[in-house]
């Protein structure tokens, strides 16, 4: 390949490979080092670290369009190194590779001060402790020192970039349209070093135009981690932290920090919405440790599902074992396999303890003051057992004779009296899981707590309630068969009892049925007929089960994206109405593919998205506003997206006169019926605001995982339930609706709406 492209430069293209010129080189560089307005005073807020500051002062005039300052109390600059300040690749941090490994500053590279002379105008005004007048440096383009003057100054340096990306019309064309986003990237940006350094004051001003320049962001210069945490997120968030520390001894890794609880007080008290509060240091350096969060984010969700925790971890590994040299911004660091895994393996271990303690204590005035879902609950409601039906026949030969229209066979669906399955592992032929439709939030509250298995099991979970009464039927009986079958013992529901769950061993079923199909064959023969059609029911789940329930195999989401890619919504329509199973279930067919459609989830899932299309929320003025304790980014956040909140109920008030974190402020919170909402679901819509920044779709959508879960309640509700007997235009009307949907592959609770059985085609051959 080599060959050919030096043939083609030198030869077809007439064109010869030439050396870029300095210059060039130097603006190409330089677009990689200072990308945006985030990057300006990354790089200066380094150095001025680096140069032993107590005290660093960054000020944006007009977003860092008219000037971008940063003012420290360091050691100031020799006069001996101003001709080569601002030179690409000239540094004092090393003299060659080798010394990359016992770097401990946050720069080394030399390409911080030349860079910025190429996307702006740099001057620098220092004095170094040896002298007693500063100096003011101006550079040109390239670096070079243009002029020198004589100033008054106290020890230290001010760095001032104006001008900023005039070169770059591109960049600077965009950064002009986004500059209240890039001022917040710079925040965001600023709260790790804010957050590392301690006993170092770090503060950061904002002014637009003549006006007065008002703080966004400041530390005191703690010497604690945890103080700076209070000091950049406020005592709210820092309540809801824990301490973590430990050590590697094998590897010398140590570990030190902050994490949320898994109950108690505070803002992250059961951990928050999105992973935006995570941040990772090694050795001192801001740093992206993906896989060590994803392990931390694995091991919350063992103890609160679906939410994410607020840490800030500094590591601490040996000099020279961790490659920092990877990435033009140094934040992604390289370590050896043997450190992620000691890192992972122990954490795992010291926050497992963590939580398991938490787990043992109950906060009374957490749980007085922070809503739960239990508000949005309704009251079960348990019916008494109905006694057993016969079954006339097995499912698959039930659905061959509505296939075929055998006119010999006298089909349960066809019968004036619903006629429930023999086992409810039919419930697994089906590909379903058998959850209550239309029953309480109460066990979807509670965080499941992590189980150890020691093979891979199914779960049938039946919920008692008015929506379940075939299936509650037939365990109500116990039926040895069952019990038999799934290698396990089968208890009694009652009525105190909320839900059921039957674990059971997939490989395990289909040597049971052979051993419960021949102790039947060797039985009476005068009572073993109604023992035949139960058994004919449970040969045909286990040789389902054992291929993998059809076409499509593999777990619940894998068929649910199986389906969505070979099924669309517009053949929904086309859909042929066969019958109604089990009083819950629409059998359908699409040329020779045999579809089961869940009548109660689809049915919800339709009335949910018109909830959600429908539902206005309203807003509750309150008698003195809430303030809300937040950061000077998610303050200019919400002052962009105040629509947002009104939208979700939320009257939000934002004076720019008050001091950081108290700005913004609460007038009317939202409600809906008799559910009402409290001021940590603003706190959740910020976040969710956070993570969807820069996608408009889905901003205008956002929606609280409250008011979600108050819709998918009412839509469960109001959609018809298992045991309704529906006529064919009324399932036809139940399959045709899904097509007009969005998601219409899943109810909001996630069960599937539909499964594929099996091919006609393929049906004899079974």
């Amino acid at each position: 390949s080599t060959m050919s492209v030096s043939a083609a430069d030198t030869g077809e293209c007439g064109r010869s490979i030439k050396q870029i010129d300095r210059e060039s080189v130097h603006k190409i560089c330089s677009g990689q080092v200072i990308g945006d307005l985030a990057s300006v005073v990354k790089e200066l807020v380094e150095n001025a670290i680096d140069a032993g500051a107590t005290c660093v002062e960054v000020t944006m005039r007009d977003f860092g369009l008219k000037a971008v300052e940063v003012v420290d109390n360091g050691t100031g600059i020799m006069p001996t190194n101003f001709q080569a300040l601002a030179l690409p690749h000239h540094t004092s941090k090393l003299t060659s590779f080798d010394d990359l490994a016992a770097v401990t500053s946050f720069g080394f590279r030399g390409e911080a001060l030349g860079s910025l002379c190429s996307v702006g105008t740099l001057l620098v005004v220092t004095r170094h402790v040896s002298c007693d007048m500063a100096s003011a440096l101006l550079f040109d383009a390239a670096g070079n020192l243009a002029s020198t003057t004589p100033i008054s100054r106290q020890v230290g340096t001010t760095v001032t970039v104006t001008k900023l990306f005039e070169r770059f019309p591109v960049r600077l064309k965009e950064y002009t349209a986004n500059k209240k986003r890039e001022l917040a990237k710079v925040l965001s940006v600023l709260h790790g070093y804010c957050l590392i350094s301690t006993n170092v004051r770090i503060r950061c001003f904002h002014q637009c135009g003549i006006g007065n320049k008002v703080e966004l962001l400041r530390t005191e210069g703690n010497s604690s981690l945890r103080a700076n945490c209070t000091n950049v997120f406020g005592s709210d968030f820092v309540r809801g932290l824990a301490d973590v520390s430990f050590s590697h001894p094998e590897t010398g890794i140590k570990v030190e920090g902050l994490i949320s609880r898994r109950s108690g007080a505070g803002t992250n008290a059961c951990g928050r919405s999105a992973p935006d509060r995570q941040f990772w240091f090694v050795n001192g350096r801001p740093a992206d440790l993906p896989r060590n969060s994803k392990t931390v984010n694995h091991s919350f969700h063992s103890v609160a599902r679906n939410r994410y925790p607020a840490f800030v971890f500094s590591v601490t590994v040996p000099q020279g074992s961790a490659d920092i040299n990877v990435t033009p911004d140094k934040r992604t660091i390289l370590l050896q396999d043997e450190q992620y895994d000691a890192i992972c393996a122990s954490l795992t271990g010291e926050l497992e303890k963590l939580w398991e303690q938490d787990c043992q204590q109950f906060d009374l005035n957490s749980a007085l003051t922070q809503p739960t879902l239990h508000t949005l609950s309704s009251p079960l409601k348990s019916q008494p057992a109905s006694p057993r039906l016969p079954v006339r026949g097995s499912p698959a030969r039930v659905i061959e004779a509505m296939i075929h229209s055998d006119p010999n066979y006298s089909s349960p669906l066809t019968s004036p009296v619903p006629t429930p399955p023999a086992s409810p592992i039919l419930g697994d032929l089906l590909g379903s899981r058998c959850d209550c439709t239309g029953s309480s939030d109460l066990t979807a509250a509670t965080p499941p707590m992590k189980r150890q298995r020691t093979q891979l099991a199914n779960e049938l979970s039946i919920h008692e309630g008015e929506n379940t009464d075939g299936l509650v039927r037939v365990l109500s009986d116990a039926d040895p068969n069952l019990a038999q079958l799934l290698g396990t013992q089968v208890p009694i529901p009652t009525s105190a009892r909320t839900s059921l769950t039957v674990a059971f061993d997939v490989d395990n079923v289909a040597q049971n049925c052979a051993k419960l199909h021949l102790s039947v064959a060797t039985a009476d023969d005068a009572g073993s007929v109604a023992g035949a059609a139960d058994i004919t029911g449970i040969d045909a789940a286990a040789h389902h089960l054992s291929v993998g329930r059809g076409e499509v195999a593999g777990d619940d989401s894998s068929r649910v994206a199986a389906l969505q890619r070979l099924f669309t919504k517009e053949q929904f329509a086309q859909l042929l109405i066969l019958g109604q199973f089990n009083l819950g279930f629409i059998l359908c067919r699409h040329n020779d593919d045999v579809f089961i459609v869940d009548q109660h989830a689809a049915h919800e899932i339709y009335n949910f998205e018109q909830l959600e299309r429908d539902t206005v929320i309203h807003s509750q003025p309150l008698l003195a506003p809430l303030a809300l304790q937040l950061t000077a980014e998610d303050e200019l956040l919400v002052g962009e997206r105040l629509a947002v909140f009104q939208k979700n109920g939320f009257l939000l008030h934002v004076d720019e006169a008050k001091a950081v974190g108290a700005r913004v402020a609460v007038r009317a919170l939202p409600y809906s019926k008799t559910t009402t909402f409290s001021v940590e679901d603003a706190y959740e819509l910020v976040a969710l605001l956070r993570a969807a920044e820069g996608s408009e779709r889905v901003i205008q959508t956002l929606r609280l995982s409250r008011v979600r879960a108050m819709l998918a309640s009412r839509a469960c509700r109001k959609s018809i339930m298992v045991g309704t007997p529906l006529t064919h235009a009324q399932m036809q009307k139940v399959v045709s609706g899904l097509g007009a949907l969005q998601k219409p592959w899943n109810c909001p609770h996630g069960r599937p709406t539909m499964r594929h059985l099996f091919s006609v085609a393929a049906l004899h051959t079974v």
